[in-house]
C-alpha cells in the first residue's frame, strides 16, 4: 500500500469513528472499540504525514518543512475544534460528530482522487 492510500484510509477511520459516536450509546464494548479507532486512526496520521512530508521534501527542506506541517495541523486543529466546540454548544451534540465525520470523509476522497 502506498502512503498516500494509507493517510487516506486513516483519515477515513476517524469519520467512521465519529459516526459510531453517534450511534453506540452507552455500549462499553462499542466504546472501547471506538477509542481503539481512535489510537490506530492517530498512529496512521501521524506517521503517514510525516512519512509523506519526507518523500516530498528535499532533504534540506525538511526542517522547515516539518514545521510548516506542524504550523498547519496546529490551525488547522484549532480552526476544527472552535467549529466543534460551536456546533455542539448551540446546536446539538450529534451535529459536531456529523460535521466532523463529514469533513473528513470528503477530505480523505480528495486525498486519493486529487
Amino acid at each position: 500500500m502506498n502512503k498516500k492510500f494509507l493517510l487516506a484510509l486513516g483519515y477515513a477511520l476517524f469519520g467512521i469513528m465519529c459516526l459510531g459516536f453517534l450511534f453506540v450509546g452507552k455500549s462499553l464494548i462499542g466504546l472501547i472499540i471506538l477509542f481503539a479507532l481512535a489510537g490506530l486512526y492517530i498512529a496512521v496520521v501521524d506517521a503517514m504525514e510525516r512519512a509523506l512530508a519526507a518523500d516530498i521534501l528535499p532533504l534540506d527542506k525538511r526542517g522547515i518543512g516539518y514545521g510548516a506541517l506542524a504550523t498547519v495541523n496546529s490551525f488547522g486543529d484549532l480552526i476544527s475544534s472552535i467549529m466543534v466546540g460551536f456546533l455542539w454548544s448551540n446546536v446539538s451534540t450529534a451535529s459536531g460528530f456529523w460535521f466532523s465525520s463529514i469533513m473528513t470523509l470528503i477530505g480523505a476522497a480528495a486525498m486519493l482522487f486529487i
